[in-house]
């Protein structure tokens, strides 16, 4: 009976370890800590700044027969994204009224054929047409240098009212930190031109959009 008894009370132990949970199992805990979600940085600067710049104004330009000159402010993705670079030219007003004995109030800068203008980047910022640089065309489209290396110039017209969507012709988004130079380029036939564009002048506005490229 004892035996018995014995037998009994070890099998209870021994269900007692297994119901219990006693039994150990090898584990290894790490931690991830100071996890962060932050939205980028999409931030065009115009010459370094954000402020309002004019291109070419009065005291650059001062055009005459001639004359061939180039302006330009440099563009610089100063945001933490790459982006999408649009560029469109608006608000354009002409004046080829004379108000002295100058000019002859009707033959405009703006449509006189013997002023060629022209609009460009300058990837490299090296100050001259080449390798990798971008036409921006009368008709809206941007032509790298690799695909045709004639800088288009022609009468201004055209232009005053044209939009270039992603100028870097979908090759490459302008990248975090990268600087590009925009050129306007301006020539004056000085064998063709005369007195008739005395005093005439001619504005416009350029806006500068850098977006994602996914946002059309």
């Amino acid at each position: 009976m004892k035996k018995i008894l014995g037998l009994t009370v070890s099998a209870m132990m021994v269900m007692g370890l297994v119901g219990g949970g006693t039994w150990a199992f090898f584990s290894d805990t790490e931690t991830s800590t100071g996890n962060v979600l932050q939205a980028g940085t999409l931030d065009l600067n115009l010459n370094g700044g954000d402020s309002d710049i004019k291109i070419i104004d009065t005291s650059v330009s001062n055009i005459y027969p001639g004359i061939s000159s180039s302006n330009y402010t440099t563009l610089l993705n100063a945001g933490s994204i790459a982006g999408e670079l649009d560029i469109a030219f608006s608000g354009y007003s002409d004046d080829s009224t004379s108000t002295t004995e100058y000019g002859d109030g009707t033959d405009n800068i703006s449509n006189n054929n013997d002023v060629d203008f022209s609009v460009w980047i300058d990837v490299d910022e090296n100050g001259s047409w080449g390798a990798g640089d971008i036409d921006l065309e009368a008709d809206g489209s941007a032509v790298r240098y690799e695909d045709d290396n004639t800088l288009d110039a022609g009468n201004i017209s055209p232009y005053l009212t044209q939009s270039w969507d992603d100028v870097f012709n979908g090759t490459a988004n302008f990248t975090n930190g990268t600087s590009a130079r925009f050129y306007m380029s301006y020539s004056v036939n000085g064998a063709n031109v005369g007195n008739e564009i005395q005093e005439d002048s001619i504005s416009w506005d350029i806006t500068f959009t850098l977006e994602q490229d996914a946002a059309d």
